[in-house]
Order: structure tokens, then sequence, then C-alpha cells
């Protein structure tokens, strides 16, 4: 019972501790708490010259660009100034919160800041596989299953759209086939796997190092530096929880032997 009761209340705290760790001599948000002043610049002219489409939101964006680039150190100044009281402003913003808030807006802003690290990774791994020429992934069963029903229907003239409906069609039709009729679709499937396979490994010889040369690892905009040090305070605690608990449980279990002696003792008296 002590050792279900203990393990229950190690796991709640393990699970703070990280939370706590992450968040570890951060005083203020990751993201969020700043603008430079670029970006100010950018959304003042945006503020008064709104664009129409994307197409000329993007030529606006350039020529905005261009022209801040343009600006001599004087002109720039303002902007700085306003990127330095955007900042203060922000500040004094976090810490009139109370100490659970602003620990919820920490916590909030590490996740946001890993999720851009994702994203940024994600992205930078796509155009290396564009740039290297790796092969594009094969469809699943499923997807050739709805590739030619699409088309299909188009053939026939019937409306697609919206789509959301159309997929929750052929998803209950996909779910309902028998696996005699889901077999073609799977054959092929599994066709076009074994070649990509052969593909990607052929890929990658083509991409790989020359010898002696030192490959290249990304880290994914991921900070594992951080992480280990994460790891290291969990196990830490761990450890110290661990080590408390051995002590508690001797305590018990001398505690368990001096009564069931005191009983022993007043048994033979009586």
């Amino acid at each position: 019972m002590l050792q279900s009761n203990f393990l229950s209340m190690s796991a709640r705290f393990l699970a703070s501790a990280k939370a706590m760790s992450r968040g570890k001599q951060v005083k203020y948000p990751v993201t969020g708490m700043s603008m430079n002043p670029l970006a100010i610049y950018v959304k003042e002219h945006f503020a008064k010259n709104s664009a129409k489409s994307i197409e000329e939101g993007q030529k606006a964006m350039k020529e905005v660009v261009a022209s801040w680039k343009a600006l001599n150190s004087a002109e720039k100044k303002k902007y700085e100034e306003l990127s330095k009281k955007y900042r203060e402003e922000k500040m004094h913003e976090f810490d009139a919160l109370s100490d659970e808030e602003k620990q919820e807006r920490i916590s909030a802003s590490l996740e946001e800041k890993e999720e851009r690290a994702k994203r940024r990774a994600r992205k930078e791994r796509k155009e290396d596989w564009e740039k290297t020429g790796h092969p594009e992934r094969p469809p699943s069963a499923y997807n050739l299953f709805v590739q030619e029903k699409f088309t299909d229907l188009k053939n026939k003239g019937e409306v697609v759209t919206p789509v959301v409906k159309t997929m929750q069609r052929l998803s209950a039709e996909w779910k309902g086939m028998s696996d005699s009729a889901k077999q073609p679709y799977l054959t092929k499937a599994t066709r076009l796997a074994n070649h990509y396979k052969a593909e990607v490994e052929a890929w990658k010889a083509k991409v790989k190092p020359e010898k002696g040369e030192p490959q290249k690892f990304s880290n994914s905009g991921i900070d594992y530096g951080d992480q280990l040090k994460e790891l290291k305070c969990v196990c830490a605690i761990v450890y110290a929880f661990t080590t408390c608990f051995t002590i508690l449980q001797q305590l018990y279990i001398g505690h368990l032997r001096t009564r069931d002696c005191l009983v022993i003792s007043l048994e033979k008296r009586m």
C-alpha cells in the first residue's frame, strides 16, 4: 500500500518536475515578447497600404524591405526606439501576472518555440530532398482508392465539392469494403512501397559523403544541450526519490518489526 501510494505520488511529481525543468532559468516567455525594428516598419507600412491579394502583398513586402535597407541610421532610430518600448511594455505586462499565469505563458512559449523548430526542420528537409532528388513517398492503399474514385467522379461530371463531404463518403465506403475488394489497392501499394525503398537506397548512396568527409548532422533546430540538462535534472529527482523511498521503506519495516516484538512481549506477559 505504501509503495503504491509512493509510486503514484512520484509519477505526479515527475510530471510537474519535467514542466518546471523546461522553464528552468527562463524569466520571460521566449516568444511574443519582442518585435524587431524591421517588423514594426513593415507593420506601419501595411497599416497604411493594405494589399488586395497575396501576389500584391508579396510584391509590396519586397519593396518595403528594400526601402528599409535604404534608410539611414537616424531614420531607423525611430523604429529601434519603438522596438525597445514594445519589449518594455510586454515585460511590464508579464510582470503584472500571477506566478501561475507566468508559468503557463512560459510553458506555452517554450512549446511554440519547439513547434517552430520542428516546422523549420521539416521545411529544411523538404528543400534538401528537392535539391538532392529524394524520391517521393508512394500513396497508401487508401490513398490509391481515393485518387481512383475522385478521377471517376470527375470523369462522370459529378460534383466533388465540398471535398470534406466527399472524403467522408469515400472513407465510409473504404471501411465497408471486404478484404478481397481492397486487395488490388493493397497489392499496388506494396509494389510502390518496395520500389520506393529501392529508390531511397539509391538516393542514399548518391548523397553519401565521400570517404574521409565528415557527415553532417542537423539538429533540426532543437537544442539537445537543453534536453540533456533536462534529462539529468529528471534523473537526479528520480534518484533522490528512490533513495528517500528506500529509507522510508527501511524505517517502515523497522517499525513493523518493533511493533511485532512489542506484541510478542505483551503476549508473553499476559
